[in-house]
This record gives C-alpha cells, sequence and structure tokens, in this order.
C-alpha cells in the first residue's frame, strides 16, 4: 500500500495550481481551483470504500477481533443445526447457551467501551457526542408519509406521490401568501432618512485567506468540495498565495 506523503502532495499541489489557467470569472476560478486541489488530493490519498460488513464493524467499535471470531463461531453452528433433518435437542441447547453467553460479553464489552469514552472526554464536545451514542441520538428512522387527501377528496396512493404533494405546496405557498398581501399606499423612499455615512467592502488579503484556513475546525464534516478540511489547512501555504 502506498504512504501518503506530505512532501510529494504540495509538491504536485504546487506545480497543477501554478499552471492553472487565469480568468476574470470568480466562479469559473473557484471552480476549477477546487477541481484541481480534488484530483491532486484523489492521486496521493484516495478514499476508500468500504463494504457493509466493515462499516457495520466500524459502527460497533466495542466489537474486538475475538468477539468477532465468536461471532462467526455462533453463526456457523447455527447453519449446522439447521442443515441437519433431525432435530438435536442437546446441541440446540449448547447453541442456545453458546449464544447468550456472547450477548452478554458482547454487552459488556459495550458497557466498558462506553465508560472509557466519557473517562478519556476532555471537553464537553467530546463527551455530548458520547452520550448521543448511547442514546443512539442522530440515527433517523425511515419515516413513511402518511396519505393525503387531494383536492378531489381522493387519497394519495404512496408516499412517492404524497412527498411530490408536499414539495409543490411549499414550492408556491411563498406567492400564495405574497398575492394576499394588500398593495401599500406609500412609496418607501418617502419615508427614509437620508443617509450622510456609507460602507465599503476591503478586498481580501493573503494573510486574511491564511488566517480563516488556519481557524478552521478539522473535526467538522467534509464540506461539499470533497477536500477534507485538514488537507486544506495543510496546504494552506500554496493555496494563499
Amino acid at each position: 500500500m502506498q504512504q501518503f506523503s506530505i512532501e510529494n502532495f504540495l509538491s504536485e499541489l504546487h506545480i497543477t495550481l501554478s499552471n492553472m489557467p487565469s480568468s476574470e470569472d470568480g466562479n469559473s476560478s473557484l471552480s476549477t481551483l477546487l477541481t484541481s486541489v480534488e484530483n491532486v488530493l484523489n492521486k496521493h490519498a484516495p478514499l476508500k470504500t468500504l463494504s457493509k460488513r466493515q462499516e457495520r464493524i466500524q459502527s460497533k467499535p466495542w466489537i474486538t477481533k475475538g468477539l468477532l471470531r465468536s461471532i462467526r463461531t455462533k453463526n456457523k453452528l447455527y447453519t449446522n443445526l439447521h442443515k441437519k433433518s433431525v432435530q438435536d435437542d442437546h446441541k440446540w441447547a449448547e447453541f442456545r447457551k453458546y449464544r447468550n453467553k456472547l450477548n452478554r460479553l458482547i454487552e459488556k464489552s459495550k458497557v466498558n467501551y462506553y465508560m472509557q469514552e466519557i473517562a478519556s472526554s476532555n471537553n464537553n464536545s467530546s463527551l455530548w457526542k458520547t452520550i448521543k451514542n448511547i442514546l443512539n441520538k442522530g440515527h433517523k428512522k425511515q419515516v413513511h408519509l402518511q396519505d393525503l387527501q387531494n383536492e378531489d377528496g381522493k387519497l394519495t396512493k404512496s408516499s412517492k406521490e404524497s412527498a411530490d404533494k408536499i414539495n409543490t405546496y411549499f414550492s408556491v405557498v411563498g406567492k400564495t401568501l405574497a398575492s394576499k398581501i394588500p398593495q401599500p399606499t406609500v412609496i418607501p423612499p418617502s419615508f427614509q432618512s437620508n443617509l450622510n455615512n456609507s460602507f465599503f467592502l476591503q478586498l481580501t488579503c493573503p494573510s486574511e485567506i491564511e488566517h480563516v484556513i488556519k481557524n478552521l475546525n478539522s473535526k467538522k464534516a467534509i464540506p461539499l468540495d470533497h477536500v477534507p478540511i485538514k488537507f486544506i489547512k495543510m496546504s494552506s501555504s500554496i493555496l494563499f498565495t
């Protein structure tokens, strides 16, 4: 497996951005910049797609390698028992005993894991994150939309039709409410006082960009441009020049 090299990453990023075509269109320049950074990053630190099994394991960090072996053993015992044409009550009793003991070990490992997480929490943010995981907060359950009544009195036939009806309602509700607002009788400029002062926005400078990048929180979620914040901070010396 190729090891990530900060020097090689920054070197290629510097060369790539140095050769980036200039443009007076800010949106076009930003799009080109983000694409260039993402391409270099994917070359040196490509994202790894986890299998469903790996996702399940990562979602339960208290499941140790020993527990995984025991789970595989339990599943194998269950499969072998189902293959037999004649039910063996003694074997099934042994299986249930093994399964129940394993479940107790898993629950004990889970409790110990969260106790260690709470003990090692050095700030309120990490502590509340652990508490939310214990309470299973943030894991949204799939919600099935109830049937809605159409203008003709008939009920919607599917969740999709209900969702479409809701979307249609909210897409026009602003315009519908605005049409009911009475027209003003006074012209707005007539009651505005003259302003003697004004304000302006100063041009952005490299030092300001550097300051903003250094103060980004690396623990936040990956932005929409798919470039993790830690890599943005790593390459800040190149980005703001």
